[in-house]
């Protein structure tokens, strides 16, 4: 569902962009995914106390600042109630703690935290065949970074593309506690 969501969206990006065959560089294809690609995110499987907690603060000063301003009537996207805004932000915060990237600069230093929906398909493996880089210095003022997915190695034709979910440099044992401990498996 995902994958489909991500090509209408492409095909919708090229016709506007009047994009051609001969008119895409070779190495790069660009895709937008929006809100209903994150939607359709896999979650993590629970939120610890203070996170909750966290969660129904959060949801009550959002409520609390929407009544303050007299905004009512936003549409069906937006929580008709503080319950209802709470589970959409308890919802969202399992979805990014499992899919997002700490996006790094060129030593490789995690300066923020983003959504990538197509590089959350991506799958882990200790032995990656691909890096994950942000070139920051190609980013607009008040433009998210752009993520580039790269071949670290040769890959075959229909190799499945990974990369890895944790520090490499850290110990076998370390690297698996805390891909149990983020993500549920080893």
């Amino acid at each position: 569902r995902s994958a489909l969501a991500c090509t209408s969206l492409q095909q919708k990006w090229q016709e506007q962009q009047n994009w051609s065959p001969e008119t895409q560089n070779e190495n790069v294809n660009i895709v937008n995914c929006g809100s209903i690609h994150f939607d359709n995110l896999v979650q993590c499987h629970h939120l610890n106390l203070q996170e909750l907690d966290e969660v129904r603060l959060a949801a009550q000063a959002i409520w609390d600042q929407r009544k303050g301003l007299g905004k009512s009537g936003y549409g069906s996207s937006i929580p008709s109630s503080v319950e209802e805004l709470q589970n959409q932000l308890a919802q969202d915060l399992k979805r990014f703690r499992v899919n997002n990237f700490g996006v790094t600069d060129s030593m490789v230093r995690v300066i923020s935290g983003a959504v990538y929906p197509l590089g959350a398909l991506l799958n882990h493996s200790c032995a990656p065949n691909c890096l994950l880089r942000y070139p920051l210095e190609t980013t607009r003022e008040r433009q998210p970074p752009v993520i580039e997915i790269v071949a670290a190695r040769d890959i075959s034709k229909g190799e499945e593309l990974s990369h890895s979910y944790v520090e490499l440099v850290a110990s076998t044992i370390a690297r698996r506690a805390r891909l149990y401990e983020l993500y549920g498996f080893t």
